[in-house]
Order: C-alpha cells, then sequence, then structure tokens
C-alpha cells in the first residue's frame, strides 16, 4: 500500500508545497495527495498540479530568482533544510498508520456525547425525583382519596415517560458511539458508510501488512475483526447488508 506523503498537509500547506516544490517525483506525490481531497481549492490546485505535470518536468512554471551556488554556512543550512523536510514528510512506515480521518469524526461527535451524558444525568435526576413524589403521594394519602389518585396517576404517568426517554437516549448514546467508533456521524448516508467500510478494510487487509512484523500483523487482525463487526451492527440499525 503505498504512503501519502502529504496525509497530515492542510490546503494551505499543499499551495505552499506546490510552489517551493522542485523534483517531479515530489509533484507526483502532491497530485496523488489531492485526488483524495474533494474541496473547491484542492480541485483547483489538482489542475495546477496536473498543467505541470503536463509541461515535462516540476519546475516548468515556476519562477525563481537567479542566486549564487550555496556554500559554507548557506549549504550547511539547505542540508538541514532537507534533512528536516525527509523527517517531517516521510513517516516511519514500520509503525501501525495513523487513524486521523477517525479521529477527525471522534472529536465531530466529543459535543454529541457530551449533550447525551447531561441529558442522561438530567432524566436521572427526574426519576429519583418523580419516586420521591409517588412515594410522598403514597404515604400522604388523604381523606379525598380522588385527588390523591389523580395526584398519584400523573406522577406514574410522568416517571414512565421519563424512562421511555432514557432509555431512547440511551440507545441514541450508543449509536453515537457506535458510529464515532468508525469514524462516522449517526446522520450519514449509505453511500458514505459503505465508502468508509472499504477505506478502514483495505487499510487494515492482512494481505496489506505482509512483510511487516508479527505485532503489527496481529494488530491489523485485531482491528480488521473489531471494523467488520461494527459496520455489521452498523448495517443492521440501518436495515441494508
Amino acid at each position: 500500500m503505498p504512503t501519502r506523503r502529504y496525509l497530515s498537509f492542510s490546503i494551505d500547506q499543499l499551495e505552499q508545497e506546490f510552489k517551493r516544490v522542485d523534483d517531479i517525483q515530489d509533484l507526483k506525490a502532491l497530485n496523488e495527495e489531492l485526488c483524495y481531497r474533494r474541496t473547491p481549492s484542492a480541485r483547483k490546485l489538482k489542475i495546477r498540479v496536473e498543467k505541470r505535470l503536463e509541461g515535462g518536468h516540476a519546475s516548468a512554471n515556476v519562477v525563481k530568482p537567479r542566486a549564487a551556488a550555496p556554500s559554507g554556512p548557506d549549504l550547511a543550512k539547505r542540508v538541514r533544510r532537507n534533512v528536516v523536510r525527509e523527517t517531517q514528510v516521510r513517516p516511519n512506515t514500520d509503525a501501525p498508520p495513523a487513524d486521523l480521518l477517525l479521529r477527525k469524526r471522534l472529536a465531530e461527535s466529543d459535543e454529541d456525547l457530551e449533550r447525551s451524558i447531561q441529558r442522561e444525568r438530567e432524566l436521572q435526576r427526574q426519576i429519583l425525583q418523580l419516586k420521591d413524589q409517588l412515594q410522598a403521594a403514597e404515604n400522604s394519602r388523604s381523606a379525598d382519596a380522588a385527588r390523591a389518585r389523580q395526584r398519584e396517576q400523573y406522577f406514574q404517568q410522568q416517571f414512565e415517560r421519563a424512562q421511555i426517554e432514557l432509555a431512547q437516549l440511551r440507545n441514541v448514546g450508543e449509536d453515537v458511539r457506535l458510529f464515532a467508533a468508525v469514524g462516522l456521524h449517526p446522520n450519514c448516508s449509505k453511500e458514505l458508510i459503505v465508502y468508509v467500510q472499504r477505506f478502514w478494510r483495505k487499510q487494515y487487509h492482512p494481505d496489506s501488512w505482509t512483510g511487516k512484523s508479527e505485532r503489527d500483523r496481529v494488530f491489523a487482525q485485531e482491528k480488521f475483526k473489531e471494523i467488520d463487526q461494527a459496520f455489521s451492527q452498523i448495517q443492521k440499525r440501518r436495515g441494508f447488508s
């Protein structure tokens, strides 16, 4: 599986890299990365990259000022800059790849989970208050038994409604956690679910981890099983296979 050199770059950083690049291989890697981006600015930048690729070399349309050949301190600075760039652009391929998409989706679902937790706590407090009111209504029955029964029925109905809402909220919270585990939102479309499922299956498929260490292969196998289980539950909840 090819390594995406510019995976962690933003569109502004890709724009700067496009202006700075002076090698045809770097330009091709930049073009491959832009194939994964779906924003309008990324498409425009991809068109510019393809035009430069059609020109035959990376620096065809780049206007650079003439400068003397580096030597001494200038040469040392350029060497250090190239070393830093190589260490930043080319990550360690022996380590498992970072789940950047999963981290992004988990960050987006944090607010939904926080609201669900707060609402669950409010419902639990409301249920405790209703239980106390029911107990007080049962203990303080007066001569007006009809009015006491009406109050008891009212509190019983409120208690049942709160329990139903709490059960529904817990189901919603389970959906949020289930979808967030694979980097999705509970309201996403079927096409996005299929696309993300293929993405994770391709990334953690055992065939893609041949040649790696035994620890990495075991890690990939466990992740592959977890992804299959998660998407099978998502498909059952959405009602499609």
